[in-house]
């Protein structure tokens, strides 16, 4: 099964070397972090995992998140937080995240968490 992966990262140098690792599967990859209007693209990305900073999601962000889950695809939600705190990681499962992972770890650790959500939607 072909999975389509979206990303909107604010960093952009993250958000350009997991294009590049996402690229060597066999995912198709779609990017708009970088873009205008990014949330809207996202939204009509028919994505089945959607990777999104928490601060390109317009506020409030429990709505944004209740937003993609309604999306007809059913997305699993990938939200990549400033912040390393678990009362903001709690807040963000309670309004329906698949995943929270903190931004500031390693690019290659966000990878393979990815990696391993996207292997999740696959089965």
């Amino acid at each position: 099964m072909l999975v389509r992966l979206v990303f909107a990262i604010k960093k952009k140098d993250t958000q350009s070397y997991l294009e590049q690792e996402f690229s060597l599967s066999d995912v198709r990859v779609e990017s708009y972090g970088q873009t205008k209007n990014a949330w809207q693209k996202v939204v009509q990305s028919c994505g089945d995992v959607i990777v999104v900073s928490k601060s390109l999601i317009p506020p409030p962000v429990e709505s944004g998140i209740a937003m993609l889950n309604n999306l007809p695809e059913n997305p699993t939600t990938v939200i990549l937080t400033s912040a390393d705190s678990p009362e903001e990681q709690a807040q963000l499962f309670a309004a329906g995240a698949d995943v929270v992972l903190y931004a500031g770890t390693s690019k290659k650790n966000l990878f393979e968490a990815i990696a391993a959500t996207v292997e999740s939607r696959r089965q």
